[in-house]
Order: structure tokens, then sequence, then C-alpha cells
């Protein structure tokens, strides 16, 4: 996107501007946060409020780039690598500081640790994710909802099996009745009679798989 329209744009999930470069606290927080959601972009050099390009000293941007390459490597975990270019603004120089959505997720400040120490992106603020969503990330980062998650603290005697055996039965009909559907459409627009093809499948079966050498065995049929 062009430079004059992202100055155009208000600060938020995804975007923030920094007259100067922020204290070691508020840009780990910063990258952790964009981390841990989205991804986003950091300007170095540009007021947000009333929006200016003020710019970074030329004398200084290597060093400043430096800096902020060394806070995120610091005070970051697990390490997240930032993509930092030097842009010309109105005549000025700003660093851009992209940050991708992170894999391994939570990242967090080393000094506060995963507990206290996950920030999320809300609106244009970074907010301490609190337990559940930390929870969440943990499933994004092992990509696995909640449902499927396992809760070893649940005593057996609070689990209803016969509430999960309805549960599952009807998720079972529900899946049969797609597959049963679905066969019948194929079967109908290519002129199978489903009787006739189900018997041929089972007779050959019964030719590939003999009962004498077949029970008992996972063995293929060209293995027994």
């Amino acid at each position: 996107m062009d430079i004059k329209k992202i100055l155009q744009q208000l600060e938020g999930r995804r975007l923030e501007f920094k007259k100067e470069l922020p204290s070691t606290s508020d840009l780990a927080k910063t990258i952790v946060s964009f981390a841990n959601d989205a991804g986003g972009i950091l300007y170095v050099g540009i007021k947000d409020t009333p929006r200016e390009v003020v710019g970074v000293p030329e004398d200084d941007i290597l060093k400043i780039e430096e800096q902020i390459s060394n806070l995120i490597f610091d005070n970051c975990y697990p390490h997240i690598i930032p993509e930092i270019s030097i842009i010309n603004v109105e005549d000025k120089f700003v660093l851009k500081v992209q940050i991708y959505k992170g894999s391994n997720l939570p990242y967090y400040l080393k000094s506060k640790g995963k507990i206290k120490g996950t920030f999320i992106r809300v609106g244009s603020s970074n907010r301490e994710a609190t337990a559940e969503i930390l929870a969440e990330l943990e499933r994004h980062r092992r990509n696995i909802s909640f449902d499927s998650e396992l809760i070893f603290e649940k005593a057996f005697s609070e689990i209803k099996i016969d509430s999960f055996k309805t549960f599952y039965k009807e998720k079972v009909k529900e899946e049969l009745a797609d597959v049963l559907a679905y066969a019948f459409l194929l079967a109908e627009k290519y002129g199978f009679d489903v009787k006739e093809i189900l018997m041929e499948k089972i007779k050959k079966n019964g030719e590939k798989y003999p009962v004498e050498k077949a029970k008992g065995t996972a063995k293929k049929y060209n293995e027994l």
C-alpha cells in the first residue's frame, strides 16, 4: 500500500506509529502482540497525534535499526525475526518494522514469563492475555480446536457416558447420511444398480480374502 494512504489510516490492530523509538517494554509488548495476532507494522519516525512525519535523524538511523533488532531478540520469546526497512517519506527517513503472524504461539516477554508476559492486540492497544486467550493461543500452535482438547483433570465420575453415546450416535448418523446420499447420487448418475454392485463387491472380496486364509489377520490379499 502507498505510504500516503497508510498515513491517512488510524492506528489499529495491525498498525502503529511512533515519533521515536519507544521504551524497551512498550516496543516488546507491541512486537509480541503483533506476532500473537495477525502480524502488524510499526513505523518509527511518524507522530500519531496529530499525524506528522518527523523522521529519524540520518546519522542515527542504522544505530536505531540495530537497537530494534537487539531489543526484539533480547526481550521476546520464542524468537521473532522482524523485517526492518528504511523508507523515505516527505524527504525524511522512517523505519518500517514489519512483524508477521507467528506459528510458535504464544509469544511473550522473557522478563515476565508466559503467564504474565503474553500480550495481544486489542484495537490499537496491547493487552495482557487472559488465561482463556493464552489457552487458545496454545491450541492454535498445536492446530487443535477447543472441542478436541483433552481435559486430564476431569474426574471419571463426571463423565456422562450415556450422553456421549447419544451424541456420538447422532453424529455418526449425520455423517452416514451424507455418505449414502452422495453414493446414491453417483449410482443414479452412472445407472448402477446399488444392490447388484454391492453383491459384486462382496463376491470379489470373498475371492481375494478366503475365510480360511484371511480370518484373524490384517494382511493384504497378496500377502496371504
